[in-house]
């Protein structure tokens, strides 16, 4: 019963830590933007209408972790299951890779979804969303505590996480405004994602090939800075979304 009790306790402790980076942000501007609260609360305005486009890489992973959730505790048992789950996170990085590009693209017929006076934003768009790219990775790695019994990590990496965030909403939005928001996002998630990474190969090591892990979201990245300052026509970008997925698939083949 005790082991239960503390179980759930760690859930709890996981779950509100989890819930203060992407929530924090949008509680602070109005108040530390240093332009008064009149401009921050503007700022929080064109901010969160921004962030909704974002939360596209949200839903894709609160998708993948209806699936995902008995998949990966009846795979446990297997074998070769630390292949597996190395398997699913390369192809989730993948799938994130190309909604995050894709998203960014086609800007220009994702930004009639917000109003014309919140557009101003659109700069924090490629922020958050690589940001929210983030808790899926966290998500597949934290399996590792989950299947030996060692919860209590998870709460620490949300703990530390959800001071990250905290402490770089008081440094950088005073003079950053909402771009200081998204930045303090996505280093709250990082931060997570990397202790988890880390204290993983020491308790329960999955041969993740890290190269690839890395290498899919900076290309797709860097793809998109530079597409941007090219100013293509809308199908030209259509065509080189589709080259660049043929591309992919060869890259993957033997593993497809």
């Amino acid at each position: 019963m005790e082991e239960d009790d503390a179980l759930c306790l760690t859930h709890l402790v996981v779950n509100l830590a989890g819930l203060i980076p992407i929530s924090i942000d949008k509680i602070l501007l109005p108040d530390l933007y240093a332009g008064g609260s009149e401009e921050g609360l503007k700022q929080l305005g064109i901010y969160s209408a921004n962030a909704k486009i974002a939360v596209i890489m949200l839903l894709f992973i609160q998708t993948f972790r209806y699936a995902a959730d008995p998949f990966f505790f009846a795979e446990a048992a297997q074998k070769n299951a630390k292949e597996t789950y190395a398997l699913v996170m390369h192809y989730f990085v993948i799938l994130g890779s190309f909604i995050f590009l894709g998203v960014l693209l086609f800007m220009d017929v994702i930004q009639y979804f917000i109003g014309k006076d919140y557009r101003e934003g659109f700069y924090v768009i490629p922020i958050l969303l690589m940001a929210n790219l983030m808790p899926g990775i966290y998500y597949n790695l934290s399996f590792w505590y989950k299947l030996t019994n060692k919860t209590m990590y998870g709460a620490w990496f949300s703990i530390a996480g959800a001071v990250v965030a905290i402490a770089l909403n008081f440094l950088l939005v005073p003079q950053w405004g909402m771009l200081g928001s998204a930045w303090s996002v996505f280093a709250a998630y990082f931060v997570g994602m990397v202790l988890s990474f880390f204290y993983g190969r020491k308790h329960y090591p999955i041969p993740y090939k890290i190269i690839p892990l890395l290498a899919y979201p900076l290309v797709v990245t860097l793809l998109y800075f530079i597409l941007k300052e090219l100013e293509l026509h809308l199908i030209v970008r259509i065509a080189i979304f589709m080259v660049f997925s043929g591309i992919v698939f060869w890259i993957e083949r033997k593993r497809v």
